[in-house]
C-alpha cells in the first residue's frame, strides 16, 4: 500500500493539468454539498434557542371543513391557531412537561409581524414575536442583560420587552438597555432582558423583540377560532411524544368551531390539526393538511426530488471525472503495457489506479473543506443569517467524508474496468 501511494502522489505530480482539473472540479462540489449540509444540520439540530428540539413538538397550522351531501367542499380554510382553541383546549393538557403559545411568523422573518419605533427621527422596523412565559422555558435564550418575561408579566399583560443584541446597538447604542423603555407602535414599553441574537434558520424562535401576548388593548383575539398562535409542547422524553400526539388529537376532537355565515347550518364541520415535530410542520403546509402527516405523499415526493437533485449534482461532476481519467488511461497506455509486459496483473493496476483517485479525491475533499468553512465564514459576516454559528460537527464530518469515499469510488470504477481490458500488445503499439 505504501508503494501504491508513493507512485500515486509521483503520477499526480506528473500530470499537474489533469491534477488541478480534477481538484478543480472535486473541492467545488464538495464545497457546496458541505455548505448544503451545514445549513440543513443547523435547521434540523440548532445550537441556540431551539437546541433541545428534538423533545419539542409544534401545532401552528388548524383546517376547518365542510362537505355537502356528495362529499363536496362547501368550506375549506386553513390558519395558524386561534387563541380560543389553544386557551380553552390546549392549554390545560397534563401530558407535556410543558406548554407555550406564541403569536408571530413560523416562516422566519418571511410574513412576520412588524413593530415600528424611532430613534433621532430615524424609524427602526423590528420583527416582533408575542410569547407567554413558558415559551422562554422551552426555548433556551442566551441572556446578555437582564431576564425572560415571567407568569404574572404575561398574565397581567404588563408593557415590558426582550429585546435582540442588534435591536439593543439600534436604540441604545454603546449602553445598557435593561431599565430604559422604547416606544413601540405607539406604546411604551419596558425593557427587562436582552438576548443573542437569533438565527433565521431558528424559525421558532427567531425575532427582534419578544412581547407578552396580552400587552396589548386590543381583547377580541381571546374569543377568535382563526388566529396567529403556535403551540410548543415539550415531552419530558421521546417515549411521550406519541401520547402528547394523542391527547392533543383528542383536543382537536372536541373542539367546536363557533358558527358563522360561512359556514351551512345543518351540515358537520371537520377540523384537523396535528402536533409534530418542526421540519414535518414545513412539510405539512406544503401538503394537504387535512391529511394525517404519515400519510401524507407530497412531503415525501419533496424529499426525494431534493434528494435525487442532490445526487445529480454529485454525479455530474463524477461523470466528467471519469472522462478525465479515462484520458489519463489513454495517456498512459503505453506504460499500462510496459508494466502488463513484465508481469503486473490487471487487478494489481486497478487497485492502483483506484488508489490514485482516492488520494486525489480526499485532496480534492481537503480543499473542499477549506473552501466551505471560508464559505461559511462569509455567509457569517454578510448578516444574512447573523445569530447562526456554523461548525463542522461529527455529523457533517462524517458525511462529508463519506462524500468524499464516494466520489472518489465511483469516478474510478469504470475507468479502472477498461485500464483492465487493456491489451499490453495494443497498449504498446498505441492501437487503444
Amino acid at each position: 500500500m505504501r508503494s501504491n501511494l508513493l507512485l500515486a502522489f509521483k503520477i499526480l505530480r506528473r500530470r499537474k493539468f489533469y491534477t488541478c482539473v480534477s481538484l478543480f472540479g472535486i473541492s467545488l462540489t464538495l464545497m457546496v454539498l458541505l455548505v448544503v449540509t451545514s445549513l440543513i444540520e443547523s435547521f434540523l439540530r440548532p445550537q441556540g434557542p431551539e437546541r433541545n428540539s428534538e423533545n419539542i413538538l409544534v401545532a401552528g397550522v388548524m383546517t376547518i371543513t365542510q362537505r355537502d351531501e356528495n362529499d363536496r367542499f362547501l368550506y375549506r380554510n386553513t390558519n395558524t391557531l386561534g387563541y380560543r382553541f389553544v386557551g380553552n383546549s390546549v392549554l390545560g393538557m397534563q401530558t407535556p412537561e410543558l406548554i407555550s403559545v406564541f403569536s408571530g411568523s413560523i416562516a422566519g422573518p418571511l410574513l412576520g409581524r412588524e413593530v415600528t419605533g424611532f430613534r433621532n427621527g430615524v424609524k427602526i422596523s423590528s420583527l416582533v414575536k408575542r410569547t407567554d412565559a413558558n415559551f422562554w422555558r422551552i426555548l433556551q435564550f442566551d441572556f446578555i442583560e437582564g431576564r425572560p418575561i415571567n407568569e404574572q408579566e404575561h398574565q397581567q399583560g404588563e408593557y415590558v420587552a426582550v429585546i435582540s443584541e442588534a435591536t439593543r446597538d439600534q436604540y441604545f447604542p454603546g449602553d445598557t438597555a435593561v431599565g430604559k423603555r422604547i416606544e413601540l407602535d405607539g406604546q411604551n414599553f419596558q425593557v427587562i432582558g436582552v438576548v443573542k441574537d437569533v438565527s433565521s434558520l431558528q424559525t421558532l424562535a427567531v425575532a427582534d423583540i419578544w412581547l407578552p401576548i396580552f400587552a396589548t388593548p386590543l381583547t377580541q383575539f381571546r374569543h377568535e377560532d382563526r388566529g396567529e398562535f403556535v403551540v410548543l409542547m415539550q415531552a419530558r422524553s421521546n417515549a411521550d411524544i406519541p401520547r402528547i400526539q394523542e391527547e392533543y388529537q383528542l383536543a382537536v376532537r372536541n373542539f367546536q368551531p363557533l358558527p358563522t355565515q360561512l359556514y351551512r347550518p345543518g351540515r358537520p364541520l371537520e377540523v384537523y390539526s396535528w402536533a409534530v415535530p418542526k421540519a414535518q410542520m414545513y412539510l405539512q403546509l406544503i401538503g394537504p393538511s387535512d391529511i394525517a402527516p404519515d400519510q401524507q405523499q407530497t412531503g415525501k415526493v419533496i424529499l426525494a426530488v431534493l434528494g435525487g437533485a442532490a445526487l445529480l449534482f454529485m454525479l455530474l461532476p463524477v461523470f466528467n471525472l471519469v472522462n478525465i481519467n479515462i484520458s489519463r488511461i489513454l495517456e498512459r497506455a503505453s506504460e499500462i503495457g510496459v508494466r502488463k509486459s513484465f508481469g503486473a496483473s490487471s487487478g494489481h493496476l486497478v487497485r492502483q489506479f483506484i488508489v490514485e483517485n482516492l488520494v486525489l479525491t480526499v485532496l480534492g475533499g481537503l480543499l473542499g473543506f477549506g473552501l466551505a468553512l471560508l464559505a461559511l465564514m462569509l455567509i457569517g459576516q454578510t448578516g444574512v443569517l447573523a445569530g447562526e454559528s456554523f461548525q463542522f460537527n461529527s455529523r457533517v464530518l462524517v458525511l462529508g467524508f463519506l462524500y468524499i469515499l464516494v466520489f472518489g469510488l465511483l469516478s474510478a470504477v469504470y475507468p479502472a474496468w477498461r485500464m483492465s481490458r487493456l491489451d499490453p500488445v495494443q497498449a504498446l503499439k498505441g492501437a487503444v
